[in-house]
């Protein structure tokens, strides 16, 4: 795999805060959601993705390789957990699991595809099924959002009054 992969320079995402662009954090708390969530498949397949546009991060790795053990692990196998190993973005302060990730979930998807139509057809595969769970991610939020405001009840908005010169 590491043959495929190319560094690939950050170009002025806007800042996370982290010390890392947030498309990146974004990708790792993505990755670290699924983990969370023991879906392991998911964060293998997003994970892989992802190292294509970053293949020297090292949190994406580690996941990585922790999703593959996972995934081909026998039924009843526990969990080793990796909580400490890694660094400050995987908790619940990552802006993936904030109350609004979907411009920095959005901006992510601009850099996953950015990197996918600079590869040959055939090694798109990975990354477009990276693309394709974080544009569920994005569409969760978003309805996650839309039950929080139908929840709230309606907005009661006063017309404007204007005089009329």
């Amino acid at each position: 795999m590491q043959s495929k992969l190319k560094k690939r320079k950050h170009d002025g995402n806007m800042p996370s805060g982290l010390g890392k662009p947030i498309d990146l954090v974004m990708a790792i708390g993505l990755v670290w959601g699924h983990l969370n969530a023991r879906q392991f498949e998911e964060a293998s397949l997003l994970a892989k993705g992802c190292l294509h546009v970053w293949p020297e991060e090292p949190n994406l790795t580690l996941m990585f390789f922790y999703a593959e053990d996972r995934v081909s692990a026998p039924e009843g196998d526990t969990d080793v957990p990796f909580s400490g190993i890694l660094d400050t973005n995987l908790t619940v302060n990552n802006p993936a699991w904030s109350t609004d990730p979907v411009p920095g979930m959005r901006t992510l998807l601009k850099t996953m595809m950015a990197v996918s139509l600079h590869l040959e057809e055939g090694d798109r595969e990975e990354l477009e099924a990276a693309i394709e769970l974080v544009e569920k991610a994005v569409q969760m939020r978003l309805r996650l959002q839309q039950m929080r405001r139908s929840e709230a009840g309606p907005l009661l908005i006063k017309p404007a009054t204007r005089e009329l010169t």
